[in-house]
């Protein structure tokens, strides 16, 4: 009878206790839209440290992000204005499939399309088509994005739906 009891009670003690640690996912009420793809989870950003990713240079080229990873032309962020951009990807082992670009404002879990097509409507995954196969360890593709408020914003590039590089922008 003892043992039914404390099995009881430390069901509910830890039933009742809150554990941090377990990954937070996306809700509705957190996301500007309520179609965030299924692969994303907000845990991915708890490793990310919200300075400016690093600028460095690819066959003269200012790129910022990750050297040997992944980059994207390092031009100035204006909040809610369409740039054309073009995306690095850096190894020998890129995965094949679309690139889908999901952002995270830093301090809000405020989750946004950054891609846009021409007209400027936001999407999820560009519609230049999949990443094309890379050539001596590297390959790119064109992307216009906008990120709607000032602040840090980390961008999460998975290739298909692999996260492939997180690359954090500064929009003024």
């Amino acid at each position: 009878m003892k043992f039914f009891i404390l099995l009881i009670l430390a069901t509910m003690l830890v039933s009742c206790s809150k554990d941090t640690n377990i990954p937070k996912n996306v809700t509705q009420s957190e996301s500007q839209s309520d179609d965030v793809p299924s692969f994303f989870n907000l845990s991915v950003i708890k490793n990310v440290d919200w300075k400016e990713s690093e600028v460095f240079t690819y066959e003269g080229l200012e790129l910022r992000g990750i050297p040997g990873k992944v980059g994207i032309l390092s031009t100035p962020w204006k909040a809610g204005v369409n740039n054309k951009y073009m995306w690095h990807f850096f190894g020998d082992n890129i995965p094949s499939g679309k690139l889908t670009v999901i952002a995270v404002q830093e301090g809000t879990n405020k989750v946004s399309k950054a891609l846009t097509d021409d007209g400027g409507s936001h999407m999820w995954v560009s519609p230049y088509g999949s990443v094309p196969k890379a050539v001596n360890g590297h390959t790119d593709i064109p992307a216009n994005m906008m990120l709607p408020n000032k602040g840090k914003w980390v961008l999460n590039a998975y290739i298909g739906k692999e996260l492939f590089g997180q690359i954090v922008v500064d929009v003024q």
